[in-house]
């Protein structure tokens, strides 16, 4: 489940879809911290993640800066939701914007990206991203 890319209705627009990476399930806190993802306070290796010339990581915290300033240092995923992430971090419409998504509002599993075709050795064994490619 973790790294999966889903498909889901936005919350509170079921009409619209979004298509993102999956960083954290039930029960998985989650923070981030100068552009650097913590689950469970271990930080997670994101080769995937895509930054602007222009990043600045000291400014990329989530919860942000006065969420943690009264007490609240990471989010708990709820039972039965998922936290989502956009790999163009900075550009992202995700969960630091509209929260965790309800497991009832995804529609679909991404199997192939065909967006990193280029990456792909058509000679050899085909190779899934770390973590893998997993069905649901």
């Amino acid at each position: 489940m973790h790294g999966d890319i889903i498909i889901f209705r936005i919350p509170n627009d079921a009409d619209s879809v979004l298509v993102k990476r999956v960083v954290g399930i039930q029960g998985d806190r989650v923070r981030i911290h100068y552009g650097e993802l913590f689950i469970e306070g271990v930080s997670v290796d994101e080769p995937y993640v895509r930054h602007e010339a222009s990043y600045a990581p000291a400014s990329d915290s989530w919860p942000t800066d006065d969420w943690v300033s009264a007490g609240m240092r990471f989010i708990t995923v709820p039972a039965g939701n998922y936290f989502v992430l956009g790999d163009n971090r900075e550009a992202s419409f995700d969960s630091r914007g509209f929260g965790t998504v309800p497991g009832a509002d995804v529609v679909g599993v991404v199997v192939f990206d065909l967006h990193n075709m280029r990456r792909v050795n058509l000679g050899s064994p085909m190779k899934f991203p770390q973590p893998g490619c997993k069905k649901w």
